[in-house]
């Protein structure tokens, strides 16, 4: 991860050498994101579309909090625009119309993102879009009630424990969306929302005749201000 670190800031010195305009700040904002079904290991078409049924109307959409430090640097058509954030994601479990549990997973994002668009002297608006890299830090599960489940903090793996289950902790995803700047003061306000789909199964659940495995999916919109240098 410091290497990653690393070579972010060496892409964003070199690219504000490069176009002159450097901007730097904070922003924040709302997921909405879910676990989807990605794909099944069982050949029977049937059963197949009985499980990626039954994940749809089980697995529901989960809130939560995004903050992410940025840095931007371009000309007025082209910028390139790093992020480094904290991402809240997960998903609702429900099981005819009831809620029965709430996994909630916490995320480092590192996102070298691209900005395509334009607009006046004072406001801007581009197509935004780009790779993530995005780190699973933790993760909790709690039921209906709002109560943490003991030691559902723990990672599994199914090659230590046999309970069919492996948790992928690294994830590849990519991100599209728009954006809206506005000059007012030293900076810019931006507002910007997108989609995210992951590239990466989540977890892989292998239950003998039924094994199939997750991917995140996470639509988010951000409110933030940058300064410009």
């Amino acid at each position: 991860m410091k290497k990653l670190l690393i070579l972010v800031a060496i892409a964003t010195l070199f690219a504000s050498n490069s176009f002159g305009q450097f901007q730097m700040g904070l922003k924040m904002g709302l997921n909405s994101s879910k676990l989807k079904f990605a794909y099944s290991t069982i050949s029977n078409d049937d059963v197949n579309t009985s499980m990626k049924d039954a994940h749809k109307d089980n697995v529901q959409s989960k809130m939560g909090l995004n903050f992410a430090f940025v840095m931007n640097t371009g000309g007025n058509v082209f910028q390139f625009q790093p992020e480094i954030a904290f991402a809240q994601r997960g998903a609702k479990i429900v099981s005819d119309g009831d809620l029965i549990g709430t996994y909630k997973y916490n995320y480092i994002d590192i996102k070298p993102l691209f900005n395509i668009g334009g607009g006046a002297e004072n406001w801007k608006i581009y197509a935004h879009f780009g790779p993530s890299i995005n780190f699973w830090l933790s993760k909790k599960s709690y039921d209906a009630d709002g109560e943490y489940i003991k030691e559902s903090d723990e990672w599994s793996n199914d090659s230590e424990e046999e309970n069919g289950q492996t948790d992928i902790r690294l994830d590849i995803g990519f991100v599209f969306g728009a954006g809206f700047k506005y000059k007012l003061g030293p900076g810019w306000i931006l507002a910007n929302p997108r989609y995210e789909f992951g590239l990466l199964p989540t977890t892989i659940y292998d239950l003998g005749s039924e094994g199939f495995a997750e991917v995140n999916r996470t639509f988010s919109f951000n409110l933030g201000y940058l300064y410009e240098f």
